[in-house]
């Protein structure tokens, strides 16, 4: 009897755990089905943000189907693009995707990128490639304006067969229609009307003045796909008043795309006040960072003061915390007029991959970098600005650095402290007080200074390499511990970047082999020759030869000076490698040779090549008497 009520209580407690279990399964599945079904919506609705937290929770659970289901895997791969990552480390879990078996397509926007750049330098056939991978109808227009360059009329008339006319606009059937006015090629009719059909004929065919009024009259008739393609046409037409004639619809609420295309026209052209009001219109998604970036730097020339921010929470959902934190971080900056220049320009670098296409960033850095004095920084961005026809014009900041700073060119050697008042204004990305510090610390002789120097300077060899102050402070460093292959290297690499340090540079490579810390006399020849032909280049032979003696003639003068027969010896060979009939340097160098008996024959013949050159050069025929002198002295000995 004990025996079967212990069965009996068994039975209950595995009845009972198995009902647990199966509850707590449910329960499980249940999670699964609500992550899912959130991230779905979320990705719909353009919280991305949000849909990639749902579906890191959704594949880190086990009872989740996790990486074997595709419809999960097909959410992520919409959504991650959007939510950007440090590094761009977006794009690798993106490409990631594809190695779990699933044949995934790459971001269509990526690929309607690309397909546009093709399209834009001629490739048609790299467009058309492209834009295959992709079904948006603006990559079915570049498709079809590739074939048609190409007259591929087969491909031409198969794209042509997968369009669903009944889903195309009036403007995209005017466009067709402009397009493929001359192929032998047939589609169905659609008759649009005559100011649509007008409009599409003069921004195939260009070179109607009234391109930005047609624009405005016929921007209600568009969809916003039709937006999307006219107004990329435009820009590629540099048609900037068409674009803004196209897009100023207060009244109309436009994605968040168009609109920053829009806040960008009104930025380029200096309408603070309309970008501005910006703010005032109704939008079918939230405005981007980059737009919100335009409107605050707007406020700030128009009114003084940015009250421009971001909701923290929803912009993270949206696009991620990353993206959220910066964008908040730089227009919190840009709140405050009092906010130090360099701290913008640190916030600027560290969101690159945020900002990295945007032309206004550009212009921000190149102008702030010019008031921090950072020059050579500054080119850079002025030249990626410059290709957006913006200059690094708009004085958000005061910054005061000290005026020394335009002294270091010429070598002021700044104190300490002056130093340190420098950092303290400067960005991480700087090179002033770089310059400074570096040289500062090679002047102290020492292996600490030197090895602080090249510490100091090692970044901006980095960053900035077009910088010949930081190759040469470089060079003074390696130079120090005797390492003259990397020596060499960063004083070839300063003439490379700046010609006009060439002088520089032999100074210092002379004031190196003073040093006598290994370096030779022929290696200081070669160094001095290989510079100057750097520095001329190889389009002037001719120059770089005549050059070359003359220098080479003052490191012969320095050696007569210093009695140092090797630096002699080999300046003077050098002179007559690019000049043999130089009777200066056939003499001279016969007298050194002359001190070493078994080069009395060489001597010889050189002092009589130099008479047969200047026969009346009394000093010449002198040298020839000590030589011959020297081998009958030789030859009692019978050495020679």
């Amino acid at each position: 009897m004990k025996y079967l009520i212990a069965c009996s209580a068994l039975a209950v407690t595995v009845a009972t755990g198995a009902v647990g279990f199966k509850a707590y399964k449910a329960h499980r599945q249940s999670l699964c089905d609500s992550w899912l079904v959130s991230a779905k919506t979320a990705e719909a609705t353009g919280y991305y943000g949000r849909a990639v937290d749902k579906l890191t929770l959704y594949f880190s659970e086990a009872d989740c189907r996790g990486k074997s289901d595709p419809s999960a895997i097909k959410i992520l791969a919409r959504a991650r693009p959007q939510v950007p990552l440090p590094g761009g480390n977006e794009l690798e879990q993106q490409l990631s995707l594809s190695r779990l078996g699933w044949q995934l397509a790459r971001d269509p926007s990526f690929q309607l990128t690309q397909a546009k750049a093709a399209l834009a330098i001629g490739d048609w056939t790299a467009a058309a490639e492209f834009a295959d991978h992709t079904t948006e109808i603006q990559a079915v227009f570049i498709k079809i304006a590739a074939f048609v360059r190409l007259k591929n009329w087969q491909s031409l008339q198969e794209t042509l067969d997968n369009v669903d006319f009944t889903k195309t606009s009036a403007f995209q059937h005017a466009l067709l229609d402009e397009m493929l006015v001359n192929a032998p090629i047939q589609f169905p009719e659609k008759v649009p009307s005559s100011i649509v059909q007008q409009f599409a004929k003069v921004m195939l065919r260009g070179g109607d003045e009234q391109i930005a009024d047609r624009a405005e009259a016929v921007k209600h008739l568009l969809t916003i796909e039709d937006l999307f393609i006219a107004s990329n046409m435009l820009i590629a037409a540099k048609q900037d008043q068409a674009v803004t004639a196209l897009l100023d619809q207060p009244d109309r609420p436009l994605p968040a795309n168009l609109i920053k295309k829009l806040a960008y026209q009104f930025w380029s052209t200096k309408n603070y006040e309309a970008l501005i009001r910006l703010s005032e219109r109704r939008v079918e998604t939230a405005l981007a960072g980059e737009t919100l970036l335009l409107m605050c730097l707007a406020e700030r020339e128009h009114e003084g003061a940015c009250r421009v921010s971001i909701d923290y929470d929803d912009y993270a959902q949206r696009y991620g915390r990353y993206a959220s934190q910066h964008w908040h971080q730089l227009l919190g900056l840009l709140q405050s007029p009092q906010t130090p220049a360099h701290e913008i320009v640190d916030t600027l670098v560290e969101m690159e991959d945020l900002v990295r296409r945007e032309p206004v960033a550009y212009q921000m850095l190149a102008s702030l970098y010019l008031e921090l004095g950072e020059s050579n920084l500054a080119k850079r961005f002025e030249r990626a600005a410059s290709i957006f026809n913006l200059a690094p014009e708009g004085q958000w900041h005061q910054a005061h650095k000290p005026a020394w700073t335009n002294s270091l060119r010429e070598g002021y050697l700044p104190s300490p402290s002056e130093i340190q008042s420098l950092e303290n204004i400067s960005p991480d990305q700087s090179i002033l007080w770089r310059l400074a510090k570096s040289r500062l610390a090679l002047s102290h002789a020492t292996d600490e200074g030197a090895a602080e120097a090249l510490r100091i300077i090692r970044p901006v060899l980095g960053w900035a390499p077009e910088v010949a102050e930081a190759q040469l402070i470089a060079a003074s460093s390696t130079a120090h511990f005797g390492d003259h292959d990397a020596s060499y290297g960063h004083l070839m690499n300063a003439v490379s970047a700046d010609p006009k340090s060439t002088v520089a540079a032999l100074r210092l490579s002379l004031h190196f082999y003073a040093e006598k810390n290994g370096l030779s006399a022929t290696e200081l020849n070669h160094w001095w020759e290989t510079l100057t032909r750097k520095e001329v280049g190889a389009k002037d032979p001719q120059s770089a030869r005549d050059l070359i003696v003359e220098r080479a003639m003052i490191l012969a003068a320095i050696a007569e000076e210093e009695q140092d027969s090797s630096l002699a010896r080999n300046a003077y060979r050098t002179v007559l490698k690019e000049s043999p009939d130089n009777h200066v340097a056939l003499n001279n160098l016969a007298v050194w040779l002359t001190q070493n008996s078994a080069t009395l024959l060489d001597a010889k013949k050189l002092a009589v090549a130099a008479i047969a050159l200047e026969p009346e050069q009394s000093e010449y025929q002198a040298t020839l008497r000590d030589i011959e002198t020297a081998i009958q002295r030789v030859l009692k000995t019978g050495v020679l």
